[in-house]
């Protein structure tokens, strides 16, 4: 599971976001992506595929759970209930956490561009009355750090390239977070390189600074700090060094 936290999200959006990956991922959801283009001007919070095994389906109360041998009519039915999810289904989840982002956005509207569709919002954001006709709802508690799955999405079956086409954007979207971390990883370690470099270079140039300020080499202990490229060093360092000017010198000298 790839998890990419954007700076401008709330809080409270990366922590029910980062929710509905993991209960996506623990269902067999894979793989779960952030900011996937889906359809034209749909771009899905989260966006996955499913080819869901008997037990994936009842743990995503797609389908009741299945009744025992001894039943075999209901069990029959059950399978003709469960025929239709037996194939690969792509899925959205929008994210909503607040009010007026929810009632502003056009979407619950619209032809579902994936098999499946769930919204995401914090308990009680939302009345009952308000869930989008067919959409699955999922309520997060931020006091339990719990998501509720409160109601199952209607099966939108969509053709093969509506699937492939999501497949496709899901892949492009994991491509580009494998690649951009690879990139920031390498980033990282090269500017730690450097930074050890530096911090031992400079460490060796103190050492130089020093043994020219006691030796006396300079004229002066102002002019030993410009040419070694000290002069921006912090006033109280500065004076530190200042009476260490050309003391190897003095103890040379016959008493």
């Amino acid at each position: 599971m790839a998890l990419f936290y954007d700076h401008n999200k709330t809080e409270i959006t990366k922590e029910l976001t980062a929710a509905v990956c993991r209960w996506l991922d623990e269902r067999g959801a894979k793989p779960v992506e952030t900011e996937v283009a889906v359809d034209t001007g749909w771009v899905a919070d989260i966006a996955t595929v499913l080819n869901p095994t008997e037990t994936e389906l009842q743990d995503l109360k797609l389908v009741r759970r299945k009744p025992g041998w001894a039943k075999r009519e209901q069990r029959e039915a059950w399978e003709v209930e469960a025929k239709p999810f037996n194939r690969l289904m792509s899925v959205l989840i929008e994210v909503k956490t607040s009010r007026s982002d929810f009632l502003s956005d056009p979407k619950w509207l619209r032809a579902w561009p994936t098999d499946l569709c769930w919204l995401a919002v914090p308990v009680d954001l939302i009345g009952k009355s308000e869930w989008p006709s067919q959409w699955g709802i999922l309520e997060y508690s931020t006091a339990s750090t719990r998501l509720f799955h409160r109601r199952c999405p209607m099966l939108n079956l969509t053709t093969t390239d509506q699937r492939l086409s999501v497949v496709y954007e899901i892949a492009c979207r994991r491509d580009s977070h494998t690649r951009y971390e690879h990139l920031r990883r390498i980033q990282r370690e090269q500017r730690q390189d450097q930074n050890e470099h530096k911090s031992l270079t400079r460490v060796h140039d103190a050492l130089r600074f020093a043994k020219s300020v006691v030796e006396g080499r300079h004229e002066s202990f102002e002019l030993a700090v410009m040419c070694h490229g000290f002069h921006n060093m912090r006033g109280s360092a500065v004076e530190d060094f200042k009476p260490l000017f050309g003391i190897a010198r003095n103890i040379d000298k016959p008493s």
